[in-house]
């Protein structure tokens, strides 16, 4: 099925009913720049992983990164739409008709609406590191599959540990990504050559 290259709101996510059966990834984040890495992670889960299209659902704004934010929801879901390299990549501002900070409300209203994908969590490894100060982190991995990608530099991580606290769906670890960016270095380097 070929895809307008557009923002999906959650109304325009309807077309997931559309899709029963397939295999959805959902890279979540604040896209505060959008950047290779996220690309990375996408390109990845849909060659290797066989999920059939990645929806990068931009955060309304994440609990963890209050007061960080240099755009609105809007104005990085336009940026990451400009990056996005392929048309199995969506971009959605869903959470902001949600109104929820928490990935656990956003996928559990995701899965309750389409019942009939198989949604995977898509997320780096610094990610991973904090995952249990997330609310509802452990339900998370009743929800869906989680694949974890490896971030070089970030010292130990515990995987069987990790995984062994969720009790939940299939948790896997990826580290077929090796990229160093991240959204918050690109953000420091801007201020630096300010």
């Amino acid at each position: 099925m070929k895809l307008t290259k557009k923002i999906y709101d959650l109304q325009s996510l309807e077309i997931l009913h559309s899709m029963e059966g397939k295999n959805i990834g959902i890279l979540g984040g604040s896209f505060n720049p959008s950047h290779n890495g996220h690309v990375l992670i996408s390109q990845v889960a849909l060659d290797k992983y066989n999920i059939d299209y990645v929806i990068w659902l931009v955060a309304y704004c994440n609990p963890l990164k209050i007061g960080q934010y240099e755009a609105d929801i809007f104005a990085r879901a336009e940026q990451s739409l400009k990056f996005i390299p392929d048309e199995r990549i969506l971009i959605s501002t869903a959470e902001c008709e949600i109104k929820s900070m928490d990935t656990y409300d956003s996928l559990s209203l995701l899965v309750g609406r389409f019942p009939n994908i198989n949604f995977t969590w898509l997320m780096g490894l610094d990610n991973a590191q904090h995952f249990n100060q997330w609310k509802g982190y452990k339900e998370i991995s009743k929800l869906c599959r989680i694949i974890v990608f490896d971030r070089p530099g970030l010292g130990d991580f515990d995987f069987e540990k990790f995984r062994s606290e969720l009790h939940g769906k299939d948790v896997l670890f990826s580290n077929d990504v090796q990229s160093h960016i991240s959204s918050s270095q690109i953000r420091k380097n801007r201020v630096a050559t300010v």
